[in-house]
């Protein structure tokens, strides 16, 4: 790109946020098969979710435009029945689905997914552009972020966080930063991150979350799309070419990201079935580190008419019967429980999370568990570090999560990716294909 400097903005009229929605998710393969990444269940909310609630939450975006590919269609039902144009949003968030407005091409990146709508974000009225991730975990305030932007008078500003450098590696993009915060280095995903000063085991590390005064993304955008050598992805492309002309480019720091009600930040990559189900689980705790209870910074998601869930008394004479006497007393800890749901009695749930309208039949013990919408549990089924599939029904008895080839013979699929140095086994995904030999 040649070289180009823009005047600083005089003032601030509108901003319009981009959320990137369409990921595969092909590490996720298990629970991505059906669905696109963003649209994955986090209990009731889908991960889509919390990136609308940075939006909903900052109180500054005007418009928004929602761009979605891969298995779409779940998340577009999913993001109407969310009622975009409900008050609650208060400002209007549309939805643009891929299609391929530029020949016969899909979207080939994060910036060439933007720069395919470049003529609606040219069309809008706003001078300043937020492009947020959909496929982590996060809560932000944009607001002060934009005042970080505006104070160094950014062009181009890249949210990232300290990190390991242990896992910062392979996996995401590092920067290297002056004094004043401005990026004079990056690196797409080096094996080797360079440190922190003063911190050999740390780097900071881009999140995939931007702003952009608007007339410098469209120019970036045009000049990488006449790249014919670029992958047209803003970490691999558009990052260390704003830095190599000298452009106005600063990295902000999450870490000092203040959320009304909350006491830390909170970012997860759930790029794997690993962290995905570690995630979940961080919902279940007394003082969860993920909250979806503080009503400060809330995490809307699809409305329903679903019935508050149940637990009923089946017929206990008729159970020691059949199953020699042998009942488990009643107990759940830590587990949360979406609308319509329905449990027999003498259950034991732990550390679980259940989607809408699940069913369990009587003595089902479900420990470490993510229960998607809709799935049935047979009798005395137990369950332990596994993920149901949306709509499975699991025979009585069943064991899922206690041995791996009983496991395997199942037809239960055992997470490939799972770290040998956590502290918990392989998670279990138990998908339509599961056969339940017995």
């Amino acid at each position: 790109m040649a070289e180009r400097r823009l005047s600083p903005r005089v003032g601030f009229r509108q901003l319009l946020a981009i959320v990137l929605a369409g990921g595969r998710g092909q590490r996720l393969y298990a629970l991505t098969k059906t669905r696109c990444k963003p649209a994955l269940p986090i209990g009731k909310h889908r991960i889509v979710d919390f990136a609308l609630a940075n939006v909903l939450n900052s109180r500054i975006i005007d418009r928004t435009m929602l761009l979605t590919q891969y298995q779409q269609q779940g998340l577009i039902d999913h993001l109407n029945d969310l009622g975009l144009n409900s008050k609650i949003w208060g400002k209007a968030v549309n939805i643009f689905p891929a299609q391929q407005q530029l020949g016969e091409s899909w979207y080939e990146g994060t910036a060439n997914a933007v720069y395919q709508n470049h003529k609606h974000i040219r069309d809008d009225p706003a001078d300043t552009v937020a492009v947020l991730a959909a496929d982590h975990i996060y809560k932000l305030d944009l607001r002060q972020m934009l005042d970080f932007h505006r104070e160094r008078r950014s062009c181009f500003t890249v949210c990232g966080m300290v990190m390991p450098i242990a896992e910062a590696a392979g996996n995401f993009g590092v920067m290297e930063l002056d004094t004043s915060s401005r990026i004079i280095g990056f690196e797409e995903k080096p094996k080797s991150p360079k440190s922190l000063p003063g911190s050999p085991g740390e780097c900071f590390s881009s999140m995939g979350i931007y702003i952009f005064d608007k007339e410098y993304l469209l120019y970036v955008l045009e000049a990488d799309h006449a790249n014919p050598g670029s992958k047209h992805d803003f970490g691999g492309d558009i990052i260390p070419q704003t830095i190599a002309e000298g452009a106005a480019i600063f990295g902000y720091d999450y870490g000092k990201n203040v959320i009304p009600g909350e006491s830390k930040v909170y970012w997860r990559d759930v790029g794997r079935i690993g962290p995905f189900h570690e995630t979940v689980m961080d919902l279940v705790a007394v003082n969860p580190r993920l909250s979806i209870y503080n009503n400060e910074w809330p995490i809307p998601t699809a409305w329903d008419m679903l019935p508050p869930a149940k637990f009923v008394t089946p017929d206990l004479s008729r159970l020691e019967r059949e199953h020699n006497g042998v009942l488990l007393s009643e107990r759940i800890v830590n587990t949360i429980v979406s609308g319509g749901c329905i449990f027999d009695s003498h259950l034991r749930f732990v550390d679980s999370v259940f989607g809408r309208s699940v069913r369990t039949e009587f003595g089902a013990d479900i420990e470490k568990s993510i229960i998607f919408d809709g799935a049935k549990i047979g009798a005395y089924t137990k369950l332990r570090f596994a993920i149901v599939e949306e709509g499975v029904a699991i025979p009585n008895g069943v064991r899922i999560g206690f041995d791996i080839e009983e496991d395997a013979r199942n037809g239960v699929y055992i997470d490939e990716g799972h770290n040998p140095a956590a502290w918990y086994p392989p998670i279990r995904v138990v998908t339509k294909d599961a056969h339940f030999a017995r």
